[in-house]
């Protein structure tokens, strides 16, 4: 199974020459994590600002867009102590929240 997210392959103030969308086998959470599908991700200010150099000049690219989405755990890693199960409806606030 894939999914998709959206990566920033240079930095420019041109949000739409530098984004593109890569397509990658969906992961297997590791010991401790979670994996979220995404349902509504937030495109904003910051990620234009992000792209545009404001924030990490200096940041390896490319770029994990995204910092704040809403969906549902649908994996979880062993030795996950936080309570989470699948189904559980979470809000993710964190660079490259859209992977």
């Amino acid at each position: 199974m894939m999914y998709r997210k959206l990566v920033a392959t240079s930095l420019s103030t041109n949000f739409r020459e530098v984004v593109s969308t890569q397509s990658l086998p969906v992961p297997v959470p590791g010991p401790g994590q979670v994996l979220i599908r995404n349902k509504f991700v937030g495109v904003n200010a910051s990620d234009i600002n992000l792209t545009a150099g404001r924030y990490h000049r200096n940041a390896p690219l490319p770029l994990d867009l995204g910092f704040e989405s809403v969906g549902k755990v649908s994996a979880v890693g062993v030795a996950c102590s936080r309570g989470y199960k699948e189904g559980d409806a979470v809000a993710v606030f964190k660079d490259g929240a859209f992977i």
